[in-house]
């Protein structure tokens, strides 16, 4: 059910707004980390301190993600958490195995660390990239999930251990 607009204008009105950053590996993501403080390190390597949706895949891409990038994860920081300079950060340490069996930070680093384990994929070669100026998280972190094909429990290539939820807003598609 649509409230008040279609999710084809809601997906054009957005997709004039947003950018992707340009997609790196983990690796050059921590080497950038590592480097604060020395003339290597660039700030604009960095996730904002706002909202967003972002991707990992096994391949990098040029524009926004798609299905030949081989994506395994998207995930968001929404406006009730403003926070995807931190979610992207708990990835990372969930993704290098810095977790317990029972306590980790973010259940896609958790699901990409195993699925790399079961698949000899060194998570450094993993490429990642988020989207700035995102108007609806939400409804992109779908747009998203569903356009690159989906979870595996849905025979998908994303290892999300399930469907994004919903955008919760008044004025957007159910």
């Amino acid at each position: 059910m649509v409230r008040s607009h279609d999710q084809k204008s809601l997906r054009d009105a957005g997709a004039a707004q947003m950018t992707w950053t340009e997609p790196r590996t983990i690796r050059a993501h921590l080497e950038n980390a590592l480097a604060w403080g020395t003339e290597n390190w660039s700030g604009d390597l960095l996730p904002p301190e706002s909202n967003g949706v972002y991707v990992v895949t096994l391949r990098p891409w040029r524009g926004a993600p798609t299905g030949s990038a081989k994506p395994r994860y998207v995930g968001k920081a929404d406006a009730k958490d403003p926070r995807l300079r931190v979610r992207i950060g708990e990835l990372l340490i969930d993704l290098a195995g810095y977790q317990g069996s029972l306590n980790w930070h973010h259940q896609g680093g958790h699901s990409l660390c195993l699925h790399c384990e079961a698949h000899d994929i060194n998570p450094l070669y993993l490429w990642l990239a988020w989207e700035i100026d995102c108007p609806c998280p939400a409804c992109e972190e779908n747009r998203l999930y569903d356009e690159l094909g989906g979870g595996e429990r849905e025979g998908g290539p994303l290892v999300n251990a399930k469907r994004p939820e919903r955008c919760t807003q008044p004025e957007h598609p159910e």
